[in-house]
Formats: C-alpha cells, structure tokens, sequence
C-alpha cells in the first residue's frame, strides 16, 4: 500500500519541479515549432514579381496604408481627448467640492448663529401679550382711516376733472396728491390686513379657555340644538347666545369669564367664543 502511494505522488512531483515542468515543456513546443516554420521558409522557392504590379495596384496600396494610419490616428485623438475630458470633469468636481466645503464652513456657523437669533426673537414676540379687544379698537381706526384717505383720493380725482383745463405744472401737482393718497391708503390697508390676522390668530385659540367650561356650558345647552348648529355661522350662534342671555342660562360670573377670556365683546360671540360655543353644541348632542 504505500509502495502504491509513492508511485502515485512521482508523478505530481515531476511536474512541479526539475526541467519536466509545463511551462518548460509549453517553450520547448514553441521553439520547435518555430524552428520548422524558419526552416520550410528557408528552402521554399518564393519568387516576387512585380511585372504585373502596375501604378493602380501602387496606388490602391497606398491608399490602404492612409486609411489605416487615418483610423490610428483618429483613435488616438479620441483616446486623448476622452482622456483629457475625464480629467477636467475630475479637477472641476473635485474644485467644486472644495469651494463648497469653505462656504460651508464660512457661513454656516454665521447662518447657525442669524437662525438662533431669529428664533429667539420671535419666542420674544410669541410671549407679547395680545389684547384682542384693544386689537379691535385699532382696526376699527385702521377702517376709519382708510375711508378718509378713500375720500381724499376721491377728492382729488374731481379736482382733477375739474381742473382738466388748467395748466400743466397745476396737473403734475395734482397727480403727485392722488399718488401720495394712495400709497398712503395702500399701507393703511396692509396694517388693516396685518391686524386681522392677529386677531383671527389670537381669537382661534382656545388654549386658555378650560375644559371644564366648555362641559359647563354644553350642560346649559344640552338638547336645545342639533348637528347642524355644529357648522353655523358667527351671526347665527349670536342669536342662539342671545336667547340664553334672555333665558337666564348664563349668571353674570359667567359672562364675566367669558369676556376676560375675549369670547364675548360687547355682549356679542367673537371668533374665538363661536369656536368654543360650537365646541359645546359639540359636546352637548
């Protein structure tokens, strides 16, 4: 048995080392062949003639060689310019990188610092306390105010089609009060727009108003009003809140609350106290 095994593994070692190796064998092979291929064309007769070789075979060689060293040529000029192509797509990249990473790092701890300040400020004006009733008073100025600077501008349009004949620097002085009037009229209406918002703002929320009240009032009004009171305009809640007044279903603590809490003004439901009555109609079907 292992006689049998040496026998077996001469082989493998033969191959793997000496001058018996399959790469020595591999040139041996084509050294020979080689060798036989020089000797054949030693001893062949080969005879070139060039009688028959005329000026249109001379040329049409020729023209073969252009057209390859053409194709050459314009192989390595794509291969360059593909080249150069790459390699500029690559420097553009890469600078673009770098540029952006310094305005990265330039502005963005300027820009961590403007949105930290913009926050800050505006947490300041968050807890400026917001007087709806005031807010009212204002915007009811802001309307007068509009109407005088409607009237102004009025004005000086008939003044104008009266004075359609009159001089020319008289026209210009004219054309100069109506736009005056309006821009005047244009930031009146803009300060008007403003301190709506803040009061939809301030009047939508019923944060402040608790949970406790709206149960209380859903209980005074319990089985009087169906789904459809649940969508109901401002005026129709209004005259639903005023028939409670009439009724007696509300004390004077109540409307009391109710008016420190900007639900009512002058005996009327705002926008914040239609959200908290429909709140209640809510509750109470």
């Amino acid at each position: 048995m292992r006689k049998s095994d040496e026998k077996d593994n001469a082989i493998p070692r033969l191959w793997k080392g000496g001058f018996l190796t399959l790469g020595n064998i591999r040139d041996v092979i084509l050294v020979a062949l080689l060798v036989v291929v020089t000797w054949k064309l030693i001893n062949s007769e080969i005879k070139i003639s060039l009688e028959s070789f005329s000026f249109t075979d001379l040329l049409s060689v020729l023209l073969a060689f252009f057209a390859i060293a053409l194709s050459a040529a314009f192989y390595f000029k794509a291969t360059e310019t593909s080249n150069r192509f790459y390699d500029n797509s690559y420097k553009f990249t890469k600078e673009m990188s770098e540029i952006l990473g310094r305005i990265e790092s330039g502005f963005g701890e300027k820009l961590k610092h403007i949105d930290e300040g913009y926050t800050g400020l505006r947490e300041k004006f968050d807890k400026i306390p917001f007087d709806v009733k005031q807010a009212k008073e204002e915007e009811k100025k802001e309307e007068k105010h509009i109407k005088e600077q409607e009237k102004e501008r009025d004005k000086i349009i008939l003044d104008l089609m009266e004075k359609a004949k009159v001089a020319d620097h008289e026209k210009e002085e004219v054309i100069k009060r109506l736009q005056k009037s309006s821009l005047e009229l244009d930031r009146s209406k803009i300060e008007l727009r403003r301190l709506q918002r803040r009061i939809n703002s301030a009047e939508s929320n019923i944060e402040d108003v608790s949970g406790s009240f709206i149960n209380y009032l859903s209980e005074k009004i319990e089985g009087r009003f169906s789904s459809k009171y649940i969508d109901a305009p401002t005026r129709v809640l209004n005259r639903l809140f005023k028939q409670m007044k009439e009724e007696r279903l509300l004390d004077d603590q109540d409307l009391l609350f109710m008016e420190h809490h900007g639900l009512i003004i002058d005996g009327e439901l705002t926008t914040k106290g239609a959200h908290v009555y429909r709140r209640a109609i809510e509750k109470s079907i």
